[in-house]
């Protein structure tokens, strides 16, 4: 590494120079912005009410931190973060910050915010934290939960997110959906994350979560009842034996304390089967938690916000940089235009420059750019935006170079396309022509 800042660092130091003017000095906005770059990855969970925002708090937390019940729990924005020497500045005044030392803790702070679909005021705190709000642009990744499995009632919510977040460099991947409660959906969890982007009709990610197993292998809740309850199924073949199980089949096997156990975990007997054939080999209490735990799909959300975190100057460099366009207008066009010129100028720092290819290289892993292209091509070329450097780049410009000149491709894909084109090009060139390439 040369020390130069990265494009947090570069956003900083602008908000810095603005913070000495006595104009300034005393703004709100630029100080929680200099906060947000110094900070892990801010990101913010919405959903509707009873939607399980709490509880896959709770999981990804490891720990009941977050108040859970089957009504309006959340009454205000709750930022969980990792233990720190000294005060975490947080968004606005009315926020409220809990230290915990999760899994993810390093890398992200999460909000739980009031659900939005109530009467209450509650809502109006994390409408101001979406786009068109006050606050926008101070979560920089967003975990959207859905109901029921499915997106195709949240098209336009999750369009404008998507949309209003996506800043200069055309970005996606700063919004996961989660399918929760997925005990409560029929579909299987694999169909259900390819079918929600198709209903979204824009580039998220979606994960499929069954909340409360999630709970009960972090917290952890799989105990002796629950092993014990496994293991006498086990020796029943009219229980083994059937395909699906309900409740009622095991109550007059099992005792209260045992089927207790089983809903408290699973939610449904659907997940029975599954969990039995998983442990067959081994049902020990490690193997049991350590089954339940893949089957709640939580790791592979963990997966997802680990992948968001290692694009973290991305995200919030973008989300920075879109709340200072906001703030330089606040007071008029006039005023406003000086400081939207120094912002633009941000775009030419070598920092940015980097951002437009780690952009670029998230449209082609997670949007529909390269989608023709074979896997390994679209694999080459996002090592190449990320590192500079890939396996025959003559040929990946070659591939690319073909897909650029298809008459009906988009803009932006054929920009990206002759962006790739271009760094495997002086990739494969001498160490004199690169220079003067550049």
């Amino acid at each position: 590494m040369n020390g130069a800042p990265d494009a947090r660092g570069v956003v900083a130091g602008f908000c810095g120079d603005l913070l000495r003017d006595p104009a300034h000095r005393d703004d709100p906005v630029l100080h929680d912005v200099v906060a947000q770059c110094r900070q892990p990855l801010r990101v913010l969970l919405v959903g509707d009410v009873s939607a399980g925002k709490s509880t896959l708090l709770n999981a990804l937390l490891a720990g009941h931190h977050a108040r859970t019940e089957y009504r309006e729990t959340t009454s205000a924005v709750t930022w969980f973060h990792g233990p720190r020497p000294g005060a975490v500045r947080l968004p606005d005044p009315t926020h409220r910050g809990v230290s915990v030392d999760f899994p993810l803790a390093r890398r992200l702070m999460i909000a739980d915010a009031p659900g939005l679909n109530t009467t209450s005021e509650n809502p109006r705190h994390t409408l101001r934290m979406l786009p068109g709000g006050d606050l926008a642009g101070a979560a920089a990744a967003y975990v959207f939960l859905l109901l029921r499995g499915r997106a195709d009632g949240e098209v336009e919510a999750l369009g404008n997110l998507t949309a209003m977040t996506a800043g200069p460099f055309d970005l996606v991947g700063n919004v996961v959906a989660v399918a929760g409660k997925a005990d409560e959906v029929a579909s299987d969890p694999a169909e259900i994350e390819e079918r929600v982007p198709r209903e979204a009709r824009v580039p998220i990610r979606a994960v499929a979560v069954q909340q409360k197993m999630a709970v009960a292998a972090r917290v952890p809740a799989v105990g002796a009842p629950f092993v014990s309850a496994l293991a006498a199924i086990r020796t029943l073949p009219e229980l083994t034996a059937r395909r699906t199980l309900t409740w009622q089949h095991l109550s007059g096997h099992l005792s209260t304390t045992q089927v207790d156990a089983l809903v408290s975990a699973l939610g449904s007997p659907s997940w029975l089967p599954e969990l039995l054939h998983r442990t067959a080999e081994s049902a020990t209490p490690q193997d049991v938690l350590r089954a339940v735990e893949d089957m709640s799909r939580l790791p592979f959300l963990e997966a997802v916000l680990t992948d968001m975190a290692d694009d973290e100057d991305l995200f919030t460099a973008t989300a920075a940089v879109l709340r200072l366009r906001r703030w330089a207008v606040r007071d008029g066009t006039a005023a406003g235009a000086p400081l939207q010129d120094r912002l633009r100028a941000l775009g030419s720092t070598a920092a940015f420059d980097g951002l437009s290819r780690r952009a670029a290289a998230r449209l082609v892993r997670h949007g529909r750019v390269g989608a023709e292209l074979a896997d390994e091509d679209r694999d080459a070329a996002c090592e190449l935006l990320r590192s500079g450097t890939c396996h025959d780049p003559p040929a990946l410009a070659a591939r690319w170079t073909a897909y650029a000149a298809h008459p009906l491709l988009p803009t932006r894909s054929r920009d990206v396309a002759e962006l790739i084109t271009d760094l495997a090009r002086r990739a494969d060139a001498p160490p004199r022509t690169r220079g003067a390439a550049r």
